[in-house]
């Protein structure tokens, strides 16, 4: 089995922003179990090491910079320190806090990844990028989710705000309902709102505009699991069309998934697809 990532889901969900298109209000949450996820972090590590993992996602259920003081991301940066970290994150917490940018940078993290739905958290997040430019060698890296109002900006506009910012990377994200949508009200409200936004005329344009200015990127390398990466201004730009990976085969893995029960998966989805 090979696999690109290994995402630690920091055991937790609580956050700081509600997202209405939140992929954790969707999928199978497992109870967290912080003294097993403490106990197994290791031996996840050797087989992160035998899966040929190339990085570390810092991630969760929920926002995961809300617990950067907490035992679970130090025994992180203690366990991974040779691999290349990412966090996830959406910024909120760590906007206007640079002191925890810049420790976050001392104990290792090579980028922070922050997801972003419209034009002003670029702008309102100026405070943020420019800690990150101080916090040499760390890297920003944004994630746009396609919302309508994301989607009100032009393809070339979030180039330029990117390289205004000194963004490193830019992914745009198409915004679905994952295959084995949970059936509560919470995921039936949230499933809602994004077939809403799937179905809208200018997101529907906006991809189709995007994928015909892609093609004519100059191409950086292709991912494992298929997403391409281009060159833009000096910016490495891909789209993903999903938020989650819901199946994969055993050599085309894009993530192990160490969950907050203590467990390692191969899919955010399914309990089956438990590994030990």
């Amino acid at each position: 089995m090979r696999a690109q990532t290994l995402s630690l889901c920091v055991p937790s969900s609580a956050c700081d922003k509600k997202c209405p298109y939140c992929v954790s209000k969707m999928t199978w949450a497992p109870p967290s179990d912080e003294s097993s996820w403490h106990k197994n972090l290791r031996k996840v590590a050797h087989f992160a090491r035998m899966a040929q993992v190339t990085d570390v996602i810092i991630t969760g259920k929920g926002e995961p910079s809300l617990y950067l003081c907490g035992s679970a991301v130090n025994n992180i940066m203690d366990t991974f320190r040779e691999w290349p970290m990412v966090l996830q994150t959406n910024g909120k917490r760590l906007n206007g806090n640079s002191f925890m940018v810049s420790d976050l940078a001392r104990e290792g993290l090579n980028v922070l990844a922050v997801s972003i739905d419209e034009m002003e958290q670029m702008r309102s997040y100026a405070p943020l990028w420019e800690a990150v430019r101080m916090a040499s060698p760390l890297t920003a890296r944004i994630t746009v989710m396609l919302t309508k109002e994301a989607c009100g900006h032009t393809f070339e506009e979030w180039v330029t705000a990117a390289v205004e910012n000194n963004i490193r990377g830019l992914s745009f994200r198409e915004i679905t309902v994952p295959t084995d949508c949970e059936g509560h009200s919470r995921a039936l409200a949230t499933a809602k709102w994004i077939r809403e936004v799937e179905d809208d005329e200018s997101v529907k344009r906006w991809i189709k505009l995007f994928d015909e200015k892609f093609r004519m990127g100059d191409t950086l390398r292709r991912l494992p699991y298929g997403a391409v990466i281009k060159d833009f201004k000096g910016v490495s730009v891909t789209k993903f069309d999903y938020c989650i990976q819901d199946s994969s085969g055993d050599h085309d893995i894009r993530s192990l998934v160490y969950n907050q029960d203590g467990h390692l998966y191969t899919s955010w989805s399914s309990p089956a697809s438990l590994i030990f």
